[in-house]
């Protein structure tokens, strides 16, 4: 759903968006003046709240009525912007959590793993290396990040 919110945003039309087909089986609805979230409503939440419950929402269709959007009160204040980065920011947060949870876990049974050129990380162990002994093709971004102890 973000995706869609992105892109009426982006294209700032005036819009509804229903969404069906859930496992709740409610109709949630996003109201849009010219590209921004002015109001919204899941069955059980209304506002900014609603809006993370859509965008947590990983099913159903949806449906666009295009025209003036009913006179209604403005219960979501904050951009569109803000709202979907936030989203991102909790979702990449939720992540990070659940992937330090497993990697104490599996440090725990006293596990290590192999690094980058045979590299050995064990728990409770700080590995630096100079610049000097770094190998040229070292290549952060295709460092593996599970099994690496915290910092």
């Amino acid at each position: 759903m973000s995706d869609v919110i992105q892109f009426v945003n982006a294209i700032q039309e005036t819009r509804i968006l229903d969404i069906s087909g859930d496992r709740s089986g409610s109709v949630r609805r996003v109201l849009f003046d010219i590209g921004e979230i002015v109001d919204a409503y899941d069955g059980t939440h209304q506002g900014e709240d609603a809006v993370r419950e859509i965008l947590n929402n990983k099913e159903g269709s949806f449906t666009f009525i295009r025209g003036e959007v009913p006179p209604c009160d403005k219960t979501v204040n904050k951009p569109t912007v803000t709202i979907l980065m936030e989203q991102v920011q909790a979702y990449d947060e939720k992540k990070v959590r659940v992937a330090k949870r497993r990697m104490n876990r599996y440090f725990r049974k006293g596990n290590s793993v192999c690094g980058p050129q045979g590299f050995r990380f064990q728990k409770n162990v700080e590995y630096r290396m100079p610049n000097s002994e770094c190998p040229s093709n070292f290549d952060v971004r295709h460092f593996p990040t599970t099994g690496v102890p915290d910092t």
